[in-house]
């Protein structure tokens, strides 16, 4: 389809329906859903600090590594910070290799830091 060909896109938002102009952005695209950009996040916050409502949060680590040289010191202070997030995560997935080699003593530190 060439640019003379292409037609406007209608977009329904809570019920209205809005044009969006035939070669508009996304840019442009987005907030004729509704969409505003949010402000430049802090960094150090985990959660937007703009009075959204949060819907679902969860939080998910991976290769957490509990056993290899002071991996599980880094796994412990990840789960304090979890522990007090405000809101609560709903609930939290660990993935990957939980212990770098599976040995009993090492599922053994795991299972300490979770508890």
């Amino acid at each position: 389809m060439s640019d003379a060909e292409q037609q406007d896109i209608e977009v329904t938002v809570n019920g209205a329906p809005r044009q969006v102009p035939a070669g508009s952005s996304v840019a442009d695209l987005i907030a004729a859903l509704g969409f505003q950009p949010l402000p430049d996040p802090d960094p150090s916050a985990p959660w937007p600090d703009d009075g959204r409502q949060t819907l679902l949060t969860f939080v998910h680590l991976s290769d957490t590594h509990v056993g290899h040289e002071s991996d599980h010191e880094s796994f412990a202070r990840a789960i304090k910070v979890i522990n007090t997030m405000e809101p609560a995560p709903a609930f939290v997935v660990i993935s990957g290799d939980l212990t770098d080699s599976f040995t009993p003593d090492e599922i053994t530190l795991f299972k300490s830091v979770l508890s």
